[in-house]
C-alpha cells in the first residue's frame, strides 16, 4: 500500500525515499552551513545585545551622576539673609 502523501511529494518535487550519494552529501552539508550560521548568528546577537546594556548602564550611570550634581549645589537665594 502508498502513502498519499509521498506520492504526492514525488509528483511534485520529485522526492525519492532512497536518495544518491550527492543528495545525502548536500542535506548533511546544509545542516553543517545551517547549524554553524546559527550559531554565529546568536553569538552576534548576544555581543550586540551585550554592548547595549554596557551602553545604556554608562548613560544611565552619567545621568545619575548630573543629577546628583545639580541636587547638592546651594542655590543663590538661600544665601540671602533677611
Amino acid at each position: 500500500k502508498t502513502n498519499r502523501f509521498f506520492v504526492l511529494m514525488r509528483a511534485l518535487l520529485g522526492y525519492q525515499d532512497q536518495p544518491t550519494p550527492f543528495e545525502l552529501f548536500a542535506y548533511l552539508f546544509y545542516w553543517i552551513v545551517a547549524v554553524a550560521s546559527g550559531f554565529v548568528m546568536v553569538r552576534r546577537a548576544k555581543m550586540a545585545i551585550a554592548a547595549r546594556l554596557e551602553f545604556l548602564r554608562k548613560a544611565a550611570a552619567e545621568t545619575e551622576a548630573d543629577e546628583g550634581e545639580t541636587t547638592n549645589e546651594v542655590a543663590p537665594t538661600s544665601l540671602v539673609v533677611g
